[in-house]
């Protein structure tokens, strides 16, 4: 794959689409009542296809183009002959709708330099859309790797590389100090409660320890003992609140103590309750 300009989709009422090799499509059937049955036909793709894709650094796609899987069979983005990748960062992304508010909504899922995100893997079905992302340049870019949710009900959270951009899978070398910092962030489109999962750390070292920090509380939390953080978000984005900390030490002996969830306090025959909560919760 080469450097080709971003796809532009426009929704039509088409009642026959003729379908450009590797090139992607979003197609929206609407909200259905029942199954339906999409015919197509044509001849069966083989042979060397070739698509040029680009990064213009434009405000929506920031190098992020729509490709398609134009054979019908799957194709692996592992394999070592068959492809000939140009200037493509190692990753694909796959739209996973889920049609919460409409048929637009729904999230990504992420397969970057073999960790997978939302279950996708390295196998691309017959005929399935995909993005990739084409390496940046020596010209201006300020894009992110991180593609964002389009259902309202699903929070983003990322972590922040070290010049400043937003992915959704980081690699970093294993620490070697004793504080190794990341910042996190978190978006959502509406305030809420959440929580964040340490799903899989049985993998880290005895040694090594993880801590979440929410500076706003003033609070760390040591995940291998208590792996899920509960907290409030407002709406909005959340990028210097959060950040994960690798460290060798005990970081939580010298900790000041907790906010308290609730004080209690009496006057007279009246007794007074002041309750720690966000502000209208």
């Amino acid at each position: 794959m080469n450097k080709r300009d971003p796809l532009l989709l426009k929704w039509d009422n088409l009642q026959n689409l003729i379908v450009n090799n590797s090139a992607g499509y979003a197609v929206n059937f609407g909200n259905l009542p029942a199954p339906k049955t999409v015919k197509v036909t044509g001849v069966v793709s083989n042979g060397t296809q070739t698509t040029t894709l680009f990064n213009h650094n434009r405000t929506f796609t920031t190098g992020f183009n729509l490709v398609g899987n134009p054979y019908p069979s799957p194709i692996d983005w592992f394999a070592s002959s068959g492809w000939t990748k140009t200037n493509i960062d190692n990753a694909i992304y796959f739209f996973d709708s889920s049609g919460a508010f409409d048929e637009y909504s729904g999230v990504y899922c992420s397969f970057v330099n073999g960790i997978s995100t939302g279950g996708s893997t390295n196998i691309i079905p017959s005929m399935q859309g995909f993005f990739v992302h084409v390496s940046d340049g020596t010209y201006p870019v300020t894009g992110s790797l991180k593609m964002m949710t389009t259902d309202k009900m699903v929070p983003n959270i990322y972590a922040f590389t070290t010049d400043i951009r937003k992915v959704s899978i980081s690699g970093i070398p294993a620490p070697k100090d004793n504080l190794t910092r990341i910042p996190i962030g978190i978006k959502t489109s509406h305030e809420g409660w959440i929580s964040l999962d340490a799903i899989d750390i049985s993998l880290l070292p005895t040694s090594q320890n993880i801590y979440l920090v929410d500076s706003e509380k003033k609070g760390i939390q040591d995940l291998k003992k208590v792996p899920s953080y509960r907290v409030f978000i407002p709406t909005g984005e959340s990028n210097q609140r959060f950040y994960l900390i690798f460290s060798t030490k005990d970081l939580t002996k010298s900790l000041p103590p907790k906010e308290k969830l609730f004080t209690l306090t009496r006057s007279s025959s009246q007794t007074l309750i002041n309750v720690n909560l966000p502000f209208n919760t």
